[in-house]
Formats: C-alpha cells, sequence, structure tokens
C-alpha cells in the first residue's frame, strides 16, 4: 500500500462545505432562493488549522503555568471554548446565507468568531464536521 497517494495536507487547503442543519428538525437550512446554508472550512490539516492550533495551545500553557498549574476553574471552560470558536473561524474561508435578521452578514473571520461564540449550535457543527 502506498501511503503517498494520501494527500491529507493537500485537501485540507482545498476545504469543504458545510451545509448548516436546523437545530430543531436537524433538516438542511435553506435560504429564500432555496439553495443550502453553507459555511466554507479548511481541514484540521490545513497550515491554517495547525498554525491557530500551536498558537492557542501556547497560550494555554502558558496560562497554566503562570497560575502554576491550579485547578481547571468555569472561566478556564469559558476561555476554551472561545478559543475554539477563534479556531474555526481561522479556517472560516466564506458562507452563504448568514443571515442574522439584517440581511446578509458580510463575511470575515472576525464575523465568523462572533458567529460561532454566539450561535453554538453553528460552532458545533461545524467543529464536528472539520473533526471527521
Amino acid at each position: 500500500m502506498n501511503l503517498n497517494q494520501y494527500k491529507l495536507a493537500e485537501r485540507a487547503e482545498v476545504g469543504a462545505d458545510v451545509g448548516i442543519v436546523d437545530p430543531y428538525s436537524n433538516e438542511p437550512l435553506k435560504q429564500d432562493d432555496g439553495s443550502a446554508v453553507v459555511i466554507r472550512v479548511l481541514g484540521k490539516d490545513s497550515a491554517a488549522f495547525r498554525k491557530k492550533e500551536h498558537e492557542l495551545t501556547a497560550r494555554s500553557s502558558n496560562r497554566y503555568i503562570r497560575r502554576k498549574c491550579k485547578d481547571v476553574t468555569a472561566d478556564d471552560l469559558d476561555v476554551a471554548e472561545r478559543e475554539k470558536s477563534e479556531l474555526l473561524a481561522a479556517i472560516t474561508t466564506g458562507w452563504s446565507g448568514i443571515d442574522l435578521g439584517n440581511g446578509p452578514v458580510e463575511f470575515s473571520q472576525n464575523a465568523a468568531r462572533d458567529l460561532y461564540n454566539e450561535h453554538t449550535w453553528i460552532r458545533d457543527q461545524v467543529d464536528v464536521f472539520v473533526g471527521d
């Protein structure tokens, strides 16, 4: 078996669309024109994912070193959730159909981070997709 045929990093750099589903019905969310609501993300083998993951790991390690490795607190868990949003935003490259009530939201990584922080059900779907 030639393992060189598996170019996961190359594929991760291309990215893929995550179809967002309704958290209540589990049905795909649709835009007014009937097309799917999607978020485009790079894979976990992408350079952007690895770079941000290393940055966040170093930041977390430094927090624990400064505190002399005290127990994990609820605040630490809140920080971890925000950092998950930050990581996913770093690999989000676009979207279609994201509307928060005032018309389509223009894509930016800051807007993605805010979306993931405010709508954790979307963050969870993207996180599961990237992890698969």
